[in-house]
C-alpha cells in the first residue's frame, strides 16, 4: 500500500501529465497503468497557465514548491475597445459641404465638416481630447483641427489646394474619423456624405448684361412730379446666358430691384413704377447683380423732373379743392364746363355759355372757380 503522501503526489503528477505531457507518454511507449514514480521530492516551479474569456486575454504565472503555491504574479489584461458606447437619441451625422460645386484649377477648395445628432436641433459634443480625422479629394488628403472644446453642433474647415490635379470631377469624403473625449465617435457609427466638385481649366464665359436704353412715361414731353411714372429699362446680353440676376434701378437716391431670369441674346425689358414728389435733375443708375458675388455698373445718367405748378389748384384762392364747398340756401346747382384754347406767351380768354348750362339768372351765381389740369406750360 502506498502512503497518503505518495498517493497525493501521484495524483498531482498524473494531472500534470494529462495537461502537458500526453504526446510525450505516447512517444515513450508507455503501455501499462502500473508505472511507478520513484522520486517524490521533485520540485515543480514556474508553470504558466493561459485562460481566454470574452475577448480578454489573461496571463497568470504561478510558482509551486512541493505542492505549495509561493507566488502570484499580477494579472495582465488586454481589453478590446468598445465603440460609441454613449446612447444617442439618433445617429451621429458628420456632414461635409463646400461653398460651390465648380472650381478653376489652382483655386482653393474649402471643405466644412459639421457634427450633429439625428433628430436633435442641437447637441453638445463636449471636449475632444484626441482626434484622428482624414478627408480625401482625389490624391489629396487633409484633416480637421478638432481637438479642444467642441460644443454644440461644431463645424470645422480644411482647405485643399488644387495645384497638380487635372480637370474633371472629384469626390470629397471622410476616410477616417475617430474622436476621443467626452464622447467616443467612430466613422463606422456615423452617417456621412460625399461631395462632388468639378475642376475646370478655364473660367466659364461670363454673362455681360448691358442697358440698351431707359425711357420714362411723359406728359407733354416731360417727366412730371406727383404723377405715376413708368420707367422702362431695356437690357441686352452679349455674353453667356444668365439664368438669374437682379437689376437695381436708382433714381434720385430711391432704389428699386427687379429679378430677371434666362436672359440670353434676346433683349428683355424691365419696368419700374416711380412717383416723384420733388422736381429737379435726378441721377439715374443701373446696377446688375449676378448673384454670384459679381456686380457691374451698367448705366449712369440723369433725368429732369418738372412740377406743373398748378396740380388742380384754383386761380382764385390757390388752394386744392379737397374739401366740399357748401352754401346757405336751397337748390344749389353745380355747373361744370370744359374750356380749351391754346396761346403762346399771352392771355387766354374763354366764353362760357351759362344759359346753355342751366344758368338763366346770373344773379343767382354764387361762386366761380377755374382749374387747370396737370400739365406743363413753359417749364412752370
Amino acid at each position: 500500500m502506498m502512503n497518503n503522501k505518495t498517493k497525493l503526489f501521484l495524483l498531482f503528477t498524473l494531472i500534470f501529465v494529462a495537461m502537458i505531457g500526453i504526446s510525450t507518454l505516447s512517444a515513450a511507449d508507455v503501455d501499462s497503468a502500473d508505472s511507478t514514480v520513484d522520486d517524490t521530492s521533485s520540485n515543480i516551479a514556474d508553470i504558466p497557465s493561459t485562460t481566454t474569456t470574452n475577448n480578454n486575454i489573461i496571463n497568470t504565472e504561478k510558482t509551486y514548491d512541493n505542492y505549495k503555491k509561493i507566488d502570484d504574479n499580477p494579472v495582465k489584461t488586454i481589453e478590446k475597445d468598445s465603440k460609441n458606447e454613449k446612447q444617442y437619441p439618433g445617429q451621429v451625422i458628420a456632414n461635409l459641404s463646400t461653398s460651390k460645386s465648380n472650381y478653376i484649377l489652382g483655386e482653393n477648395v474649402d471643405v466644412t465638416l459639421k457634427l450633429t445628432v439625428e433628430g436633435q436641433a442641437s447637441h453638445n459634443f463636449g471636449d475632444i481630447e484626441h482626434a484622428e480625422v482624414e478627408v480625401r479629394m482625389g490624391s489629396k488628403r487633409g484633416d480637421f483641427n478638432m481637438e479642444g472644446y467642441a460644443g454644440v453642433n461644431p463645424t470645422y474647415t480644411t482647405r485643399f489646394n488644387t495645384n497638380g490635379l487635372s480637370a474633371g470631377s472629384y469626390n470629397i469624403y471622410l476616410s477616417t474619423l475617430e474622436l476621443y473625449g467626452s464622447e467616443e465617435i467612430f466613422l463606422d457609427d456615423c452617417q456621412t456624405n460625399t461631395v462632388t466638385i468639378t475642376l475646370s481649366n478655364n473660367a466659364p464665359e461670363p454673362s455681360n448684361i448691358q442697358v440698351d436704353s431707359i425711357t420714362f412715361t411723359k406728359t407733354q414731353n416731360a417727366v412730371i412730379a406727383y404723377n405715376d411714372t413708368n420707367v422702362t429699362v431695356a437690357l441686352t446680353n452679349d455674353g453667356a446666358a444668365c439664368s438669374q440676376a437682379n437689376v437695381i434701378l436708382t433714381i434720385g437716391g430711391e432704389s428699386k430691384t427687379v429679378t430677371v431670369t434666362n436672359l440670353g441674346s434676346s433683349p428683355q425689358n424691365v419696368v419700374y413704377n416711380y412717383y416723384f414728389t420733388t422736381a429737379g435733375t435726378k441721377d439715374v443708375s443701373v446696377v446688375i447683380d449676378y448673384l454670384n458675388g459679381t456686380t457691374t455698373n451698367a448705366y449712369t445718367g440723369t433725368v429732369d423732373v418738372i412740377a406743373s405748378g398748378y396740380m388742380g389748384k384754383s386761380f382764385t384762392n390757390n388752394t386744392n379743392m379737397t374739401n366740399a364747398v357748401t352754401y346757405n340756401g336751397y337748390n344749389t346747382l353745380n355747373v361744370f364746363g370744359n374750356l380749351f384754347d391754346y396761346k403762346s406767351n399771352q392771355a387766354v380768354s374763354f366764353t362760357f355759355d351759362a344759359a346753355a348750362n342751366g344758368l338763366i339768372d346770373s344773379d343767382k351765381v354764387v361762386d366761380v372757380f377755374y382749374y387747370q389740369p396737370w400739365g406743363v406750360w413753359n417749364g412752370q
